[in-house]
């Protein structure tokens, strides 16, 4: 797991982002074919944290919010 939670300083109230956890590469990878065909917004990503090795993807919400896996 990159984190749990994970907390900056900021003078905006609110939270940044929420992470799902996926499976595996292909999970990802199948997310991001079905989201770009939708038209939903890839905010960044696919990709790989480097401090942790763990890949992303962020997308925007029907919401506004963004969301990772």
């Amino acid at each position: 797991v990159h984190h749990k939670i994970a907390l900056f300083p900021t003078t905006r109230g609110g939270i940044q982002h929420i992470n799902h956890q996926v499976e595996s590469i292909d999970d990802l990878m199948r997310s991001w074919y079905f989201l770009k065909n939708q038209g939903v917004r890839i905010v960044f990503g696919p990709g790989r944290h480097p401090t942790s090795g763990a890949r992303f993807l962020y997308f925007e919400g029907p919401d506004g919010m963004v969301y990772e896996y």
